[in-house]
């Protein structure tokens, strides 16, 4: 190996590296990571274009682009007749030297984006083909060996950010998610019920908000022990979740009390969806509902606690109950940190 060749050879695993590590240190972001991986496959190739390929179905979306491929961002290819498809399928590292004369290649495809030759290198994730990385040229016999095996070690830059990127989701799932019902737990209530509100805010649509609490639920542990009452709080649970709406945030908030979030819902609405959820585990508990329509202005902290003082008049007039709230106290609402009533 001459000098020359051994210096480009370490410029080379140094570009690699460096691009490597940028994917682990960077906060991450799966679009961002891509658009990297194919800028750097254009670079280091000295190819015309490269492109990040994902499958969606039947299709193969050009999902990051870089090069003379930027105009074709978003471009949806036919799965089964492309070369990039027949890669994914095979597991396959395929060399096309000229689209024009190769079977294997979507003539109409190639003259689409340019491409007379081409390097497809395919994206597997949990042993399944999900995409592909593929750099191409205007010109036949454009790209050898080098540009081959650059692709290959770029595309296992993008194998493990896909790794990552489902790490993380479990992450945030687990995070967001509560241990004994599976319905989504404080945090993520605090973090999505304001982005409802700031939405609704946008659109105008109405939304109310109901606190649900199982009736007497410390004295049914106290009876039958706390093994029987998390079997309670798991079943209906699961009962509500089968009839509330997949706009709808359900969310246990501690103990025995819920939350339930209703988007582009007014109050009588949302009386008629929360008594469905009464009726649901009527045979295993009875419910006392509070309920408030927001008002299109105060923040989530106060449409919580009229949704809270509901609560404690649904309990105080008797229990198994939906009670809707007043509307919010005209006079300021700077200070909106009062404490919620304890209604055990």
């Amino acid at each position: 190996m001459d000098e020359s060749h051994a210096l480009e050879v370490t410029g080379l695993l140094t570009e690699l590296v460096s691009t490597q590590q940028a994917v682990l240190s960077a906060d991450f972001d799966l679009d961002s990571v891509l658009g990297e991986v194919a800028a750097q496959a254009c670079r280091l190739t000295r190819a015309d274009a490269a492109v990040v390929e994902m499958l969606e179905g039947d299709e193969l979306v050009y999902r990051a682009v870089a090069g003379s491929a930027q105009k074709l961002h978003g471009l949806r290819m036919n799965a089964d007749t492309s070369l990039s498809g027949r890669s994914i399928r095979s597991g396959e590292i395929l060399w096309c030297q000229d689209a024009g004369t190769d079977p294997r290649v979507d003539v109409g495809a190639a003259r689409e984006s340019g491409a007379r030759s081409m390097v497809v290198v395919p994206l597997v994730h949990r042993r399944r083909g999900v995409g592909s990385l593929k750099v191409y040229s205007g010109r036949p016999h454009a790209l050898g060996e080098r540009e081959l095996r650059i692709a290959q070690l770029l595309a296992s830059v993008i194998a493990s950010a896909l790794v990552r990127v489902e790490l993380l989701d479990r992450l945030s799932r687990a995070s967001n998610t509560d241990r004994l019902t599976g319905l989504a737990n404080r945090k993520a209530w605090d973090e999505r019920a304001p982005r409802e509100l700031q939405r609704a805010w946008r659109s105008g649509n109405p939304v109310s908000l109901a606190l649900i609490d199982l009736d007497h639920f410390r004295a049914f542990n106290e009876a039958h022990g706390h093994a029987a009452g998390d079997t309670l709080l798991k079943s209906c649970a699961a009962r509500w979740w089968d009839r509330v709406r997949s706009i709808d945030l359900l969310a246990r908030l501690g103990g025995e009390e819920f939350g339930l979030l209703l988007p582009n819902c007014i109050a009588p609405d949302a009386v008629v969806a929360v008594d469905r959820m009464r009726e649901a585990t009527r045979d295993l508990r009875a419910i006392s509902v509070g309920l408030a329509q927001w008002d299109m202005q105060e923040p989530l902290e106060s449409l919580m606690l009229r949704a809270d003082v509901a609560l404690y008049k649904a309990k105080k007039f008797g229990r198994d109950r939906i009670e809707i709230a007043d509307g919010p106290d005209p006079g300021p609402t700077a200070d909106l940190s009062a404490t919620p009533l304890d209604l055990e």
